[in-house]
């Protein structure tokens, strides 16, 4: 497919865009959809190439379609959720509010992943902390394992696998959700058990 040409030759000329948008949640900095979406027009500008790309939801996924005129290729993304207050919630009952978030959340990750794009952001010093696996307590003693652990892996796996996406990509949808540097498994154990508790939220009603 001449298409798959025109697209390795855009995400050649991709440039990580600026972290523009601000988090209140993490006081932390990320890459919005507009600052995606420039950073991607900029790209197919630079490379001169006949693309087009555009977004479509089906079966309440963002798919990422992409053209060079005669074929087209379509990259699914992620599921469209309702954001709340900074959250997932259910789609049914949902506010319009909440419905526009999560399409725009959505679009978001979705558009990043099929370009390639970081939406990675910085977390305020969190993941700078130099911190075991297994911390320990005054004693000496190890520290009971904290359930969100297994957890958040468990549902890293089930959203993998729904959405037919790899390990990487859950990363970097986690952080560019949170503003945070999530992009290994001990980033996620560096955080507060309050950061880690809205993760997993999010993540089990993505895995749904």
């Amino acid at each position: 497919m001449s298409v798959l040409k025109s697209f390795i030759d855009v995400k050649k000329h991709v440039k990580q865009p600026s972290k523009d948008g601000t988090n209140p949640q993490f006081k932390s900095g990320y890459v919005t959809l507009d600052g995606v979406i420039k950073s991607i027009d900029d790209a197919i500008n630079e490379s001169n190439e006949p693309f087009a790309w555009w977004q479509e939801v089906s079966d309440n996924v963002v798919y990422t379609a992409i053209t060079d005129g005669e074929d087209t290729l379509k990259i699914q993304g992620f599921p469209l959720l309702a954001v709340q207050n900074n959250k997932a919630v259910n789609l049914d009952g949902a506010t319009p509010q909440a419905l526009g978030s999560g399409l725009t959340y959505a679009k978001r990750y979705s558009l990043a992943m099929a370009f390639g794009i970081s939406s990675d952001v910085d977390d305020d010093g969190n993941g700078a902390q130099d911190q075991k696996y297994k911390p320990v307590n005054k004693s000496g003693q190890e520290k009971p394992k904290n359930p969100l652990h297994s957890e958040f892996g468990k549902l890293a796996k089930k959203i993998e696998s729904k959405n037919n996406i790899d390990e990487k990509q859950v990363y970097s949808i986690i952080s560019s959700q949170f503003g945070l540097q999530v992009n290994e498994f001990m980033d996620f154990v560096k955080l507060s058990d309050n950061q880690k508790q809205t993760i997993v939220t999010f993540m089990q009603n993505a895995a749904k």
